[in-house]
């Protein structure tokens, strides 16, 4: 399966009342938001099979892609489009059999060896950062530097994104520095208005 998306939007529905996470969905994929990764690492097993289910019934039809952490046995269950891998999950070699070769792997890394680790394992992208302070990691937590981002993107051949204080503004800088595109979670979630900052990014992205 291709990457061909440059926005992948991250998913941390404890930001919002309940009842507005799914319609926020619903608009930034009417946006033209065309990947999801459902990132609730909370939730029960058969919570969160539900919730990708609905996220992906979503999804359909505008043909967009949606990714779990970590389950790989809820991305077989509930159809979903691949899985996405941290730095303490299974390596993508193992993920591999488990989801067929029809689905994405996504990974998180943070340096170039892991990058280029990841990779070899058979990782299908990469996502790297912060790139710049965020409120989704906490206070001293360590940030890639411009140059240190670059270095991944070059090192590997798979598509990378920056991730972590991402914003309209700094998402040119990204795809200097080497980016495939973006991956964020505040960037949406927090948007005032949806289809203007995708309408924005699109501008930068050339697509989405």
């Amino acid at each position: 399966m291709n990457v061909d998306f440059t926005f992948y939007a991250i998913t941390d529905r404890r930001r919002m009342p309940e009842g507005e996470f799914l319609p926020r969905i619903k608009a930034v994929l009417d946006a033209g938001v065309r990947a999801v990764q459902i990132r609730e690492k909370d939730l029960r097993p058969h919570d969160l099979a539900d919730l990708c289910e609905s996220v992906r019934d979503l999804a359909r039809p505008f043909r967009a892609r949606v990714l779990v952490n970590d389950r790989a046995g809820i991305v077989v269950s509930s159809d979903l489009d691949g899985v996405h891998l941290t730095e303490s999950s299974m390596p993508p070699s193992v993920a591999r059999p488990l989801i067929g070769t029809g689905k994405l792997i996504g990974v998180s890394r943070h340096d170039l060896a892991g990058a280029q680790q990841a990779e070899r394992d058979g990782a299908d992208f990469l996502v790297a950062g912060p790139i710049a302070p965020t409120s989704s990691k906490p206070a001293g937590h360590g940030m890639l530097s411009w140059d240190e981002f670059g270095r991944i993107c070059r090192g590997v051949r798979i598509p990378v994104f920056a991730l972590g204080g991402v914003t309209v503004e700094n998402a040119d800088r990204c795809l200097q520095a080497g980016a495939a595109g973006i991956a964020a979670i505040s960037l949406w979630m927090e948007a005032r208005d949806v289809h203007a900052t995708f309408a924005a990014l699109t501008k930068i992205l050339g697509h989405l």
